[in-house]
């Protein structure tokens, strides 16, 4: 739970919708697809077909967003560094879990992307989330 009682995921689906703007929407947990909104947390965490499916729609830039925690880092890293754009990363997890901020700066970097960290269950994690989220899909700023 947040500090102010609201769930991780609640907290998330909401920062998504408001930022997201055109960008398409890829939830992965048993299966990777496409979605208009965040769902309900499945039982995994397949973060290799969430970046196989984003990779074959081709994006220039692809934002990952993840607490860290997938079912298998080592396919995810060798499908990371097969990607023709870059995988920016925002790391929503417990700013206390050094292996997985460690896995998501890997994961970005074999892809020629950046990390971001927001522990959304700080304070302040839950307003900033929005923000970051808006800043990273608009892309880098001249």
């Amino acid at each position: 739970m947040a500090e102010d009682g609201r769930r991780k995921i609640d907290i998330l689906r909401d920062a998504v919708d408001a930022a997201r703007g055109p960008a398409r929407l890829i939830a992965f947990s048993r299966t990777a697809r496409e979605v208009e909104q965040i769902p309900e947390p499945e039982s995994n965490t397949d973060l290799v077909a969430g970046l196989a499916l984003a990779k074959s729609l081709d994006p220039g830039t692809t934002l990952l967003i993840s607490d860290g925690e997938p079912d298998n880092e080592a396919a995810a890293l060798a499908l990371a560094r097969t990607y023709r754009g870059a995988i920016d990363v925002l790391y929503i997890g417990s700013a206390d879990n050094f292996r997985a901020i460690d896995f998501m700066r890997r994961l970005a970097s074999a892809a020629g992307g950046g990390v971001t960290l927001n522990d959304i269950t700080a304070r302040d994690g839950a307003r900033l989330l929005q923000q970051r989220i808006a800043g990273l899909l608009s892309g880098p700023q001249a």
